[in-house]
């Protein structure tokens, strides 16, 4: 009887391990990247979204300054329902930094 429950206990084990996965991964990179791209074309008229790419750099190909990156900020936390910590946002240099802790909030807040 002993086998047959630990047999069960690993059973449900497994399909709650997929099943946090799948629920972490409700959004993929490329759909995150996309949304923020999205939210930019929208909010800054000054850039152009098809030169967005994960390694443009927010200030140099972009051209974009801090006051830009915070408004940008602001729609991707409610697109996403997150919050970007208070400390460290404006330390992101590229599309792909954004993009990754996008990914990273959204994993915790899952947790």
């Amino acid at each position: 009887m002993a086998k047959r429950f630990s047999d069960f206990l690993q059973i449900l084990k497994g399909l709650t391990n997929r099943e946090g996965k799948k629920n972490m991964a409700k959004y993929t990179e490329q759909e995150v990247f996309e949304k923020v791209v999205k939210i930019a074309d929208e909010n800054l008229p000054e850039v152009n979204p098809e030169e967005m790419h994960m390694d443009s750099s927010i200030e140099g190909d972009l051209g974009l300054d801090s006051l830009a990156l915070v408004l940008v900020i602001s729609k991707i936390e409610t697109e996403f329902d997150i919050l970007f910590p208070e400390v460290g946002w404006d330390r992101m240099e590229t599309v792909g930094d954004v993009v990754h802790t996008v990914m990273k909030l959204l994993a915790k807040k899952k947790d």
